[in-house]
């Protein structure tokens, strides 16, 4: 019996997962702070993720689908989030991974400049990435949406910020405190530039 697409987003929006994996011959699985965690749900066939495309696809991303072997397209889930998904053809099936784009909130010009800046540099479309967290665990969240695993660690006398980017582990520290999502945006860019040394 194929699991209810809606309950899994919702569950994706709850548990704050970056992304979802819909991958015939496998359970549904979330990326939880970087890690790929399965369900304990059945394993898909190849008719649930033909049932998932055809419910939440355009007509036009499906044909794109049969004739170039991928697809992206986005849909609205709710007034918190939109949900982008890439669709890759595997034979006579396909599967699918949704990433979780939640709604910019007002206030957050550091995460849109970071958005639109390291889009360009890895050439992919925009994903404002924003929840009703404090705005440094917004921008750990929202960093998780380009591959970026990262931490923040707190003692009384110091902060630093850790993140692993490609396998590699970079770390640096926590000037001002009341900083910590811009300092950490500039953090991410200067590991895109090449201007931080991992660890």
């Amino acid at each position: 019996m194929t699991v209810n697409l809606r309950k899994l987003l919702e569950l994706m929006l709850h548990k704050r997962a970056s992304a979802m994996l819909l991958t015939v011959g496998a359970p549904p699985a979330l990326r939880l702070q970087g890690d790929l965690r399965p369900l304990n749900l059945p394993p898909l066939t190849p008719e649930d993720t033909l049932h998932y495309l055809k419910v939440i696809a355009p007509e036009r991303s499906r044909e794109e689908l049969q004739e170039k072997g991928t697809c992206t397209f986005d849909i609205a889930f709710d007034k918190r989030a939109n949900v982008s998904v890439t669709a890759v053809k595997k034979g006579n099936h396909c599967n699918l991974e949704a990433r979780l784009v939640l709604t910019p909130a007002p206030g957050t010009p550091i995460l849109r400049d970071l958005d639109r800046r390291i889009s360009r540099r890895l050439d992919m479309p925009l994903r404002p990435y924003c929840s009703d967290l404090g705005l440094a665990e917004t921008a750990i969240q929202f960093a998780a949406s380009f591959g970026f695993v990262c931490k923040l660690k707190e003692s009384r006398d110091h902060s630093a910020l850790f993140a692993t980017y490609r396998d590699r582990t970079y770390e640096r520290p926590v000037r001002d405190p009341a900083e910590k999502a811009a300092e950490l945006c500039q953090f991410l860019l200067d590991i895109l530039d090449g201007n931080a040394t991992a660890t």
